[in-house]
């Protein structure tokens, strides 16, 4: 006789908790934080108890039901994050700048129409000359100088001939000042149009091109010297249109063309774009794994060359203030994109430290240095630090802008902020769990836009939400969050796991020379426990920075760029 099937275990009302508030943070962004707060309950339980560990299967299987539906949704039908919704989701070229020129969002479709590209700077070059002091007009309204918030605009489109653009004040409650939104207007003609004239009206091919360019000129005798013909046979053929399509005007046959264009542009996928290099310098190669590695530069072309790896949130370019300083002292600033963030190739090893330690390596070979000064953004310092260690005669020396701290022992969590508290917790307790946690994130982050979540992750530091209040700090700031979500969450997962890896042997060489700049109101690493650290090693040095919290390339550009310009030149 068959043994019954073993009952399914039953979850514990902290593990209820969790599973309802996973399901509902499919649509509900606060239900996010409802989950944050059942998982740290659950851990502070597993303290106590066995029942947590005991119940992982059980809600593992549960949550996996979750994990399948995040993978089967699309991109959120309602975009609530305003600047993503302008831009992400239009179906024809747009961007958003500040009021100084600084991108600060454009889809793939802006960089053709309008040079526009996130982190680059506004031209005007694609405006028609008799445009641009209205369009002055307008920018001045970001910052008050004008009461002109809307206007509509002809552009020079990249074929010579004329297109419209809409320019127009986003304002936000959370920024000081409002931001330049430009977004082409023109209706799009392709193949699809003129099929559906030829068969719906009969018209001639002729008839057809004149009827675009109707639309784009609402000028016979332009029409007539484009086609090479008189007026007169232009009007002929106006006549013939007008009796086929039943409009008695141009006026008439116009308002028929913009309503069939504007069917077939609404049957158009949006136009969102893809991970782009801010300052379009983005080069690659192939390491020995055969896997892509990206990395861009600022900076003197041709300077004395140095590394930078980034961290997470902050990215891979610093501010242009520093940018300025380097390019004035001669040097040239190489920074990495590692495996999985942006356009490189996920890491093909389990390993993600000793992948981005490889990586790191593989760049310095790419660009011939034997030898240089490294810098490091946040945790970009770990990878740089597992590296250095091993090849010690590659690095002269390491500028760490923000400090780190050991974190895999769950003793080392207890200073952390609430949300990285609970993740990391995750990563040592319930590593299962870390994908629909992130899954969970990252639905809110498509909805809300990346400030969401750099907001709840500098939420306990108000130094840092300072940097994310200056409209300014836009462009770049939003660049680099998303930077490491361009391939989704993978490279956010393997980033937990870096940061929870045994890596602080590696401290134990005294060579090279580590200095680090840290903020004195840095919540993820207190300065107090850096400095601790330090203080057993002779080779690290730290510096903290009142005023600054994680953000410093932020808060202090100039600092920064200095310290790396005297060590490549001392």
């Amino acid at each position: 006789m068959p043994k019954p099937p073993k009952p399914r275990p039953t979850l514990n009302q902290i593990d209820l908790d969790i599973l309802e508030a996973a399901f509902r943070s499919v649509t509900d962004a606060s239900a996010f934080d409802d989950m944050v707060d059942a998982w740290e309950s659950r851990f502070a339980t597993m303290r106590a108890s066995s029942d947590g560990k005991n119940n992982d299967a059980a809600l593992s299987e549960r949550l996996a039901v979750v994990s399948q539906i995040f993978e089967s949704m699309k991109d959120p039908a309602e975009q609530a994050d305003p600047i993503e919704h302008i831009v992400s989701y239009a179906k024809s070229a747009a961007f958003v700048s500040t009021s100084s020129g600084e991108i600060i969002s454009a889809n793939d479709a802006a960089k053709n129409w309008f040079d526009a590209s996130v982190g680059g700077r506004l031209t005007t070059d694609w405006l028609e000359c008799s445009a641009r002091n209205e369009f002055e007009t307008v920018r001045k309204s970001c910052t008050g100088k004008s009461n002109r918030r809307h206007a509509i605009l002809r552009i020079s489109a990249e074929n010579g001939e004329a297109a419209l653009a809409e320019i127009y004040i986003l304002s936000i409650p959370s920024y000081k000042e409002g931001l330049l939104v430009v977004r082409l207007l023109e209706l799009s003609w392709d193949d699809s149009v003129s099929a559906l004239l030829e068969e719906a009206f009969d018209l001639t091919p002729a008839e057809v091109e004149i009827s675009r360019l109707l639309l784009l000129h609402r000028d016979t005798a332009q029409i007539a010297e484009i086609r090479g013909g008189s007026v007169l046979t232009v009007r002929t053929q106006l006549r013939s249109i007008f009796d086929k399509t039943g409009t008695v005007s141009q006026v008439d046959l116009v308002r028929l063309l913009s309503m069939i264009c504007a069917r077939f542009e609404q049957q158009k996928p949006a136009i969102k774009a893809g991970w782009r290099d801010p300052l379009e310098r983005e080069e690659h190669f192939f390491d020995t794994d055969g896997r892509k590695i990206c990395f861009s530069w600022m900076g003197k072309q041709g300077g004395i060359p140095a590394i930078m790896v980034h961290g997470t949130a902050a990215g891979h370019l610093l501010p242009y203030a520093s940018q300025q300083i380097l390019a004035e002292r001669g040097i040239q600033l190489f920074s990495i994109i590692r495996p999985g963030f942006g356009n490189s190739d996920p890491a093909p090893l389990p390993d993600p430290l000793n992948s981005a330690a490889r990586a790191i390596g593989a760049l310095q070979n790419h660009l011939g240095l034997k030898q240089c000064v490294a810098v490091a953004i946040s945790s970009g310092a770990i990878p740089l630090i597992r590296y250095a260690s091993q090849n010690r005669a590659a690095i002269s020396h390491i500028l760490c802008i923000g400090g780190f701290l050991p974190l895999h022992r769950p003793s080392d969590l207890s200073h952390l902020p609430k949300y990285q508290r609970v993740i990391f917790k995750m990563a040592a307790l319930s590593p299962w769990a870390s994908e629909i946690y992130f899954k969970a994130g990252y639905q809110q982050i498509r909805k809300y836009g990346v400030e969401w979540y750099l907001r709840r992750l500098h939420s306990e530091s108000p130094c840092d939400l300072a940097v994310l209040d200056d409209v300014n700090n836009l462009p770049l700031i939003r660049a680099g969050a998303e930077l490491q979500f361009a391939q989704g969450t993978a490279a956010l997962v393997n980033e937990i796991r870096m940061i929870a890896a045994d890596w602080d042997g590696d401290l134990t060489d005294e060579k090279p020379g580590i200095t680090i700049l840290h903020g004195a109101h840095d919540r993820f690493y207190p300065a107090h426990k850096v400095a601790a650290l330090a203080a057993g090693f002779p080779h690290i040095s730290v510096e903290i920075l009142e005023e600054c919290g994680e953000l410093i390339a932020f808060q202090r550009p100039d600092l920064v760029a200095k310290k790396i310009a005297d060590l490549c030149i001392s």
